[in-house]
């Protein structure tokens, strides 16, 4: 008789296997839907991840396109979601990645606000090492923003990419304020309502 196996994220287990483990397989088991959910929530998010390339690049959202859920690169706790923006005559074809934590990855289920905590951390770090360690290669990061789970969004923007003087004006009025750059998204990306 054929032993019955159950999906993980990398592959089958059987009950055999999983006792002997040390990690708890029922919480592993339910990746996989929980992946799928959140890849089709991120997939019927497109609109919204080529208004913000958009945004922190100064391009139209026309300009932007962001490739299907074949092409997304994914680890244990992040997915990556290249875009890349056509040219123009005042830019170059770029690729980009837009990153998100994975929710069912970082226990937002039980603990809300442990990817905008992630985020935070993450954004933190990139900036330490912008401003302290310019030797250390780290990919561009143009902005980052919490609020999947936070009551008020929170974000910024390097004013480098937004080189226009409107732009640089009212930015130094907002940062002097302390105040965050403007954003024209107020799209939540994902709360799954469902976790209690």
């Amino acid at each position: 008789m054929a032993k019955k196996t159950r999906s993980l994220l990398h592959g089958e287990i059987t009950y055999s296997f999983a006792k002997d483990e040390e990690v708890n397989i029922l919480h592993r088991l339910g990746y996989v839907k929980q992946r799928a959910k959140f890849f089709d929530v991120l997939h019927h998010k497109r609109a919204w991840m080529r208004s913000i390339v958009a945004h922190h690049l100064g391009a139209s959202p026309n300009a932007c396109s962001v490739a299907g859920p074949e092409d997304w690169i994914y680890g244990s706790f992040n997915v990556c979601i290249p875009v890349t923006v056509s040219s123009s005559w005042r830019r170059k074809r770029q690729r980009l990645m837009l990153r998100f934590p994975l929710p069912y990855r970082v226990g937002d289920h039980f603990c809300p606000g442990n990817s905008d905590e992630k985020l935070r951390c993450e954004a933190g770090t990139y900036a330490w090492l912008q401003q302290n360690a310019t030797d250390v290669p780290i990919p561009h990061m143009y902005g980052f923003a919490e609020g999947l789970g936070a009551a008020r969004p929170v974000g910024f923007s390097a004013t480098v990419q937004k080189p226009s003087v409107p732009f640089l004006a009212s930015s130094l009025v907002l940062r002097s304020f302390g105040h965050q750059l403007p954003h024209p998204s107020d799209i939540k990306l994902y709360r799954d309502k469902g976790a209690k």
